[in-house]
């Protein structure tokens, strides 16, 4: 979900931004998120938090020993 913000920041500064946003084919809003995700890192979505809590969580765990197999697998149980 997004949120809107304002913040203060250096005119010098914000007009570097704008060139550089345009000159990547990007809105500022969107050049400024793409920096600050560069930044701080990727937020995990939901499935991705589950399956870390699952894997530190100490709960044994399948090995997968035949990847192929594992996503045929997966892709069935999706079916």
């Amino acid at each position: 979900m997004k949120t809107q913000t304002a913040f203060r920041i250096d005119k010098t500064l914000l007009e570097m931004i704008k060139e550089k946003a345009k000159s990547s084919n990007r809105s500022l809003n969107n050049y400024i998120e793409y920096l600050l995700y560069k930044d701080v890192g990727n937020i995990p979505n939901e499935t991705t938090i589950e399956a870390l809590e699952e894997v530190n969580s100490n709960k044994e765990l399948p090995s997968i020993t035949d990847l192929k197999a594992y996503k045929e697998e997966l892709l069935k149980s999706k079916s």
